[in-house]
């Protein structure tokens, strides 16, 4: 099976949420501890605990995922993705407001990047099928989702040839 690469495309406007975040938290530190230094080093570091834990906490079967995948252990990263699919389609607000609550600047929402990652998946275990059901259903998400175009596309191109 082809090689598809994993991307993350950034959002630039989700950026800004997360730097105002890193300002608020700042000027907040700075107003109570009247020091401008203890603003740096201990607002910074409230900052990045809150980022990096709400990342390595709430994602956790998207992450196990990519573990998986990376191990090339298709089907339990099948399994991973869709409990990941499966949270964050419970907890909408989480993947809708993930600029703020998870400090991530993806332009993919959680599930999108599930779904893509279930198809690709399935494309190593050779469901094609699967594969561009899910890239399919990514595609009704958001439309302009390059990296689910990009799989079907190549899922059409071969079954072409």
């Amino acid at each position: 099976m082809a090689f598809l690469p994993t991307v993350r495309p950034i959002s630039w406007l989700a950026v800004l949420p997360q730097l105002l975040i890193y300002v608020s938290v700042y000027s907040l530190v700075v107003f109570i501890t009247d020091s401008i230094d203890r603003g740096i080093t201990i607002g910074l570091p409230i900052v990045l605990v809150y980022s990096l834990g709400s990342r390595y906490l709430i994602p956790r079967d998207h992450r196990r995922g990519l573990r998986l995948t990376s191990q090339s252990r298709f089907e339990e990263a099948i399994s991973a993705y869709q409990r990941s699919l499966e949270f964050f389609t419970k907890y909408a607000w989480v993947d809708r407001y993930r600029a703020f609550v998870l400090m991530s600047p993806s332009a993919l929402s959680y599930r999108e990047m599930a779904l893509c990652n279930i198809a690709y998946c399935h494309l190593q275990l050779g469901n094609t099928n699967e594969a561009a059901a899910c890239y399919r259903q990514a595609l009704e998400m958001n439309p302009q989702n390059s990296l689910a175009t990009a799989g079907l596309r190549m899922i059409e191109m071969n079954t072409k040839s």
